[in-house]
């Protein structure tokens, strides 16, 4: 059987609020992607309308708000 692994290669997770810096974290995978996501929403303690989650591939560019 032959199976091939797709590399994801390093993510970046931001996330945004209006009138803050956004807070941006590079993971290196999907896994960790999904970890870091949750951590970052359970530290806010409150969502407001407008917040934003975003994940994407890291492109080595610095994100911030």
């Amino acid at each position: 059987m032959v199976a091939r692994v797709r590399t994801e290669g390093e993510l970046v997770v931001i996330f945004s609020r209006d009138g803050e810096r956004d807070d941006a974290r590079i993971v290196s995978n999907g896994e960790r992607a999904a970890a870091t996501a949750v951590l970052m929403i359970a530290g806010r303690g409150v969502l407001h309308p407008g917040d934003q989650l975003i994940v994407t591939r890291y492109d080595g560019e610095e994100h911030d708000g």
